[in-house]
């Protein structure tokens, strides 16, 4: 597989780990962080000259046919100063400014193949080789591998860097887990900061509503739901600051 390289200016400084998800799957993929032997937690990082952080994550082919797939990239929230760096499979390529949503060129896994986190998947954010230029904010990536031959079936997963103060601390990968997707009866969410889980049908129209203050992970029911795509929104004291898509069977 051939590297894609991608350089985005955003921001970047500290960052701080809640608690990381594992494996993540859906039909064909699967992805796994890597551990990070320092602190235990679901990443793994680089810490350089450059006051660089990456995560690196490995995609497999869980599938037994060759999955062609995009990988795409949305800029959540950034900060003015820091650089992003993603490596995600083939062709290289370099942005300055102004980066809000990036789709790679066609991809494809043979089964059981997987992506090499040294090369191919890691996004490593960097505020330059002065710590004094560190700025507070907090950058979040969402990550979505879709397989080009069946739309439902795809994985989605949030980076954030929550950069505080003037150095980088930790950094916090998958924050958010949501299985199965497509689901049928009861889709597993873990949950940072959440208070809320709100889901609205693709019309707008409210289908749920369910309180999940003080807890860290959820089975949510929809069993009730009509089939088709739904959006859900992570509230805290009545502010979404999170989204996520889901498919009903």
């Amino acid at each position: 597989m051939k590297k894609l390289l991608l350089l985005v200016i955003a921001t970047i400084i500290s960052v701080n780990v809640a608690n990381a998800t594992d494996v993540l799957k859906s039909n064909s993929f699967e992805v796994t962080n890597l551990k990070n032997n320092v602190s235990g937690k679901y990443l793994d990082y680089l810490f350089d000259s450059d006051h660089g952080l990456a995560v690196k994550f490995k995609i497999t082919n869980i599938s037994s046919k060759t999955v062609n797939y995009h990988a795409s990239i949305e800029k959540i929230s950034a900060g003015s100063s820091h650089r992003m760096m993603f490596c995600i499979g083939a062709c290289s390529m370099l942005k300055l400014n102004g980066f809000t949503n990036w789709t790679s060129e066609e991809l494809s896994l043979e089964p059981g193949a997987s992506t090499d986190p040294e090369n191919d998947s890691y996004i490593k954010i960097f505020s330059g080789t002065d710590e004094s230029d560190a700025v507070k904010a907090i950058d979040t990536l969402r990550i979505t591998y879709n397989n080009l031959e069946a739309d439902q079936d795809y994985v989605t997963f949030l980076c954030i860097w929550n950069f505080n103060d003037t150095f980088i601390e930790v950094i916090e990968d998958i924050s958010h887990k949501i299985c199965p997707n497509p689901v049928s009866e009861k889709l597993n969410l873990t949950l940072n900061n959440t208070d809320e889980i709100e889901i609205f049908n693709i019309s707008g129209q409210k289908v749920q509503n369910v309180t999940v203050s003080g807890l860290t992970e959820t089975d949510i029911n929809i069993s009730n739901l009509e089939k088709g795509t739904y959006i859900g929104y992570y509230t805290k004291s009545g502010v979404r600051h999170s989204m996520f898509k889901f498919i009903k069977n």
